[in-house]
């Protein structure tokens, strides 16, 4: 026999549009003889273990569980639990929830197919955010975008940082910081802001990325802000004050002291010679690379 509490959510076009999504939250209190399955769900779902014991069959696997740990549940697998025969009490707390980035960042959290529980992941924050979710307000767009906050949270508290996990190799870093610089390189970021996101000291940073782009940071960052400085010249709807202080320099001195050494000319004789040429190509001036 069980007790069960819980609440359905339908979520609609906005949150199928997402990444992440709940279905239904709950608790269950699992007296004697308690049982579920053997069942299939075409879903993805967490079980905390908030009290007590429960027994879990899965894929010719047989795991007892207990307060503080969690099992996982993944669609088109048969599940079948129980309380633990010795328990004399089971209480769990759970979460349904589907969407194209469930089952990866239930992989981040370690879970898979074939392993589909934790260990003592329980804690604090991690209760603190359940009782969020377990909470029953009216289902709201605003409450559904407050849930799909806490699904994020959620994760995020099970996803365990491995220190023993190796440095990643040049290739995988330095893609990973030239897209750094792609996406923060309007917002004054330093050499060292950028060797301190690939986690590598700054002088074999600056090394090795010379080596492999032909640039040393310090140039692919000014070619990034003068590529876009013409992009934003030519447009013609910003000042030069206004470009300046978008690519992230402090005054348009500053800028136009950059634009004429990168490009032989200061910003605004370039937007009047663009500006005249009428097949709207720009300049070939000299760069300095």
């Amino acid at each position: 026999m069980e007790t069960v509490k819980q609440q359905l959510y339908q979520p609609d076009s906005f949150a199928r549009s997402g990444g992440l999504w709940p279905l239904k939250a709950g608790q269950t209190w699992g007296e004697a003889h308690y049982q579920v399955g053997p069942r299939v769900i075409d879903y993805y779902n967490l079980h905390f273990v908030m009290d007590g014991q429960v027994e879990l069959h899965y894929s010719n696997q047989h795991i007892v569980l207990e307060k503080g740990d969690v099992f996982a549940m993944f669609p088109g697998i048969v599940y079948r639990y129980l309380r633990s025969k010795n328990a004399t009490n089971l209480q769990m707390a759970w979460v349904s929830f589907d969407g194209p980035q469930a089952g990866e960042l239930m992989q981040q959290c370690g879970f898979t197919a074939g392993t589909s529980y934790g260990r003592q992941v329980m804690n604090a924050e991690l209760e603190y955010v359940l009782r969020q979710i377990q909470t029953h307000p009216s289902y709201d767009a605003r409450r559904q975008v407050e849930l799909i906050s806490l699904l994020y949270r959620l994760f995020s508290l099970m996803i365990r940082t491995n220190p023993s996990i190796k440095p990643v190799g040049q290739d995988v870093w330095l893609s990973s910081s030239i897209a750094y610089m792609h996406t923060h390189y309007m917002e004054r970021i330093s050499v060292q802001d950028v060797a301190n996101y690939a986690s590598v000291h700054r002088g074999y940073f600056s090394k090795v990325f010379a080596e492999r782009t032909g640039l040393s940071p310090v140039k692919y960052l000014q070619k990034l802000r003068m590529e876009k400085a013409t992009e934003l010249l030519r447009a013609g709807v910003l000042t030069i004050e206004e470009v300046a202080l978008t690519l992230g320099y402090l005054d348009s001195y500053s800028f136009t002291h950059a634009f004429s050494k990168y490009y032989g000319m200061p910003p605004g004789q370039w937007r009047t010679a663009v500006s005249s040429n009428a097949s709207g190509q720009s300049p070939d001036p000299t760069k300095t690379e």
